[in-house]
């Protein structure tokens, strides 16, 4: 049975595939890493996985992508692993907006418990039997439907998510799937910028991209 990578984008796999296969080719074929795109956003991730996992039948699944950076405690060019995901922007009213109330707020569950599966709600634990009382230091992904426009919408976001350490459009989308299949799930970032800066021109991405690789590299070596 063998593991799966996802990644968001074509764009993306042009950047990791080679440098995966140049610098951790013997160890991806030697545990048999399958790579597939999960598409770019909260909607198309959620289906584009469900489908990559059905195919698949893996083990265990890794994320690896770009994000945005919402605290100076990571920068761009570096990769990060997330113990959580917490999904911003469904629910009711503005997405910033002062009448703006979340899935969990408004008492919805994003999925309900099902067949002996608990309830999914705003936020998604990665690692098995962690919470914020076993890991109150975890470490927060915030995926959201559209990325921070400015300095603004990311400041925005911090205050109303003050432990989240990045922002993308994916990573609870590709949690949520694999929770409801009950498939392991690692989420890697590489932080290609910092949330709401638009101007492309001072964006790291492949050395984010890089580093993401080692990241889960790491991971994928590991038992969990």
């Amino acid at each position: 049975m063998p593991n799966l990578l996802l990644i968001p984008t074509s764009f993306e796999r042009h950047i990791v595939e080679p440098y995966l296969r140049k610098r951790h080719s013997k160890l991806v074929m030697d545990l048999s890493w399958p790579i597939e795109l999960c598409g770019f956003g909260l909607v198309a991730a959620a289906a584009c996985t469900a489908q990559a996992i059905s195919q698949h039948c893996p083990q265990r699944v890794v994320l690896i992508g770009i994000a945005g950076s919402l605290q100076e405690a990571i920068s761009p060019g570096a990769a990060c692993r997330f113990d959580r995901v917490t999904c911003h922007g469904i629910g009711v009213g503005g997405s910033l907006g002062a009448l703006h109330r979340s899935a969990d707020e408004l008492g919805w569950s994003h999925c309900e418990a099902h067949n002996g599966r608990s309830a999914i709600g705003d936020s998604i634990w990665i690692a098995p039997q962690t919470t914020e009382l076993t890991n109150p230091k975890a470490v927060q992904l915030l995926s959201v439907t559209t990325a921070s426009a400015d300095d603004a919408e990311a400041n925005l976001r911090r205050q109303r998510y003050p432990d989240a350490l990045a922002e993308d459009m994916e990573g609870f989308s590709v949690a949520l799937a694999c929770a409801i299949a009950d498939v392991p799930v690692q989420i890697v970032r590489g932080i290609s910028n910092r949330a709401g800066e638009r101007d492309h021109a001072g964006w790291r991405i492949e050395s984010a991209l890089h580093a993401a690789v080692d990241l889960a590299i790491e991971l994928m070596s590991e038992k969990w």
